[in-house]
């Protein structure tokens, strides 16, 4: 198996010095939208970035996904998606956007990977439905209700100094007033690389709505 690589603008002594900063952005949706976002942005990113020149339109259609859910975040207002991809709205139920945590754990890996010396990278998404207020020693989510594989259901995209995660949660999850999400090594414990709260929580119902979550981990200079 090839030996991932994360090429980030930043040597390791710098996330030592300078804890990263995150951002984490999800959304919920009714499932009647859920191949069109799936298609365009989830397999969409995973295609182009298997392409020898497709990182950057890669990173774009990720930029595309953010700016949307910011548009709607500030203006309370729906976006139309790219004319040339189709005539519709990029229109989710609800939104949530936040800070995060990254743990001390996190950080570890993190300084390993920009190494090239790490054999755990952050391959799973996670939500959860606990409020509890995150912080630097957390090494799990405390109640966690779904967790998906960012190599089948969403991205792992490096670009420039930051690191972007995302991921798409079927229908078929029990219903849960989500709260929290975290992204690990592992499909089941595993490392934890942050962990964030949402002030504003998203209720998905089973079979009636799915969600999808960005997150993006930047790598300051020290």
């Amino acid at each position: 198996m090839k030996k991932k690589h994360f090429d980030i603008n930043l040597n390791p002594d710098q996330v030592l010095h300078n804890i990263p900063d995150g951002r984490q952005r999800a959304a919920l949706w009714y499932k009647s939208t859920y191949e069109r976002i799936n298609n365009r942005y989830y397999k969409g990113v995973r295609y182009l970035s298997m392409l020898p020149d497709g990182m950057n339109k890669a990173n774009e259609l990720i930029t595309e996904y953010n700016t949307n859910v910011d548009k709607i975040w500030n203006d309370k207002t729906h976006v139309k998606i790219d004319h040339s991809f189709c005539n519709d709205y990029f229109e989710p139920i609800d939104v949530s956007k936040q800070k995060n945590v990254t743990t001390l754990t996190g950080i570890e890996v993190y300084v390993l990977i920009l190494a090239n010396k790490s054999v755990a990278f952050p391959n799973y998404f996670a939500s959860g439905i606990s409020n509890i207020f995150p912080y630097l020693g957390q090494d799990h989510l405390y109640d966690e209700n779904a967790r998906v594989s960012m190599a089948t259901s969403g991205w792992l995209q490096p670009a420039g100094n930051i690191l972007r995660q995302g991921g798409i949660f079927i229908t078929g999850f029990d219903d849960a007033l989500l709260a929290e999400f975290g992204s690990f090594n592992d499909s089941v414990a595993g490392t934890l690389f942050f962990r964030v709260v949402l002030e504003t929580p998203l209720q998905h119902i089973q079979n009636v709505t799915y969600y999808t979550a960005s997150h993006e981990t930047e790598f300051r200079p020290g």
